[in-house]
């Protein structure tokens, strides 16, 4: 997905007026409120809104990644604004795959996989935080195919919703 707005929430309302109201009101919806209270049983914080505009299609990989710390504990939510043809990059998920990283679910060696994954994903994005901050795309590449690899040798497929304006779905970062 290419440049999203990062934190609507958290716009400046004088420039943005009528967008960030919206925002606000939708993410602080009593559904939506009372939804996430009752899947994690705590009072809800926003850390982080993104909006994205329209979708390049993305590689499988973790939110946690990108958006949690490193025991995901982050509970997410995608928000479908408009209908969304399936041809046009949709959101899709891989159905059991916060399991990869469970003791006993899999065999040691998927386990194992799944840690290297892991671990170059973690390299990734703290090379792109360290002084210069950039990536080799290389590694980048080499991370996408290494975690697809994962998931057909687990036998995972994705699974696309079909997402009508106003349908919500809920995940852990993983």
């Amino acid at each position: 997905m290419t440049n999203p707005i990062l934190n609507v929430h958290d716009m400046d309302q004088v420039l943005f007026p009528g967008f960030t109201q919206k925002a606000i009101s939708m993410l602080a919806a009593n559904t939506l409120q009372k939804a996430v209270t009752s899947l994690i049983q705590d009072k809800p914080v926003l850390v982080q809104s993104v909006f994205y505009e329209s979708s390049m299609g993305t590689v499988p990989h973790e939110d946690s990644h990108y958006f949690d710390s490193d025991d995901g504990r982050m509970a997410g939510c995608w928000i479908a604004l408009e209908e969304i043809q399936e041809d046009a990059g949709r959101f899709y998920i891989y159905p059991k795959s916060h399991l990869l990283g469970n003791h006993g679910e899999f065999p040691e060696e998927i386990h194992r996989d799944y840690y290297d994954c892991k671990k170059l994903s973690l390299e990734i994005i703290q090379a792109y935080h360290s002084p210069g901050g950039h990536t080799s795309l290389l590694a980048i590449k080499q991370r996408q195919k290494q975690f697809s690899r994962l998931l057909k040798k687990f036998g995972l497929h994705p699974f696309t919703p079909i997402l009508h304006p106003g349908d919500v779905i809920f995940s852990s970062s993983k």
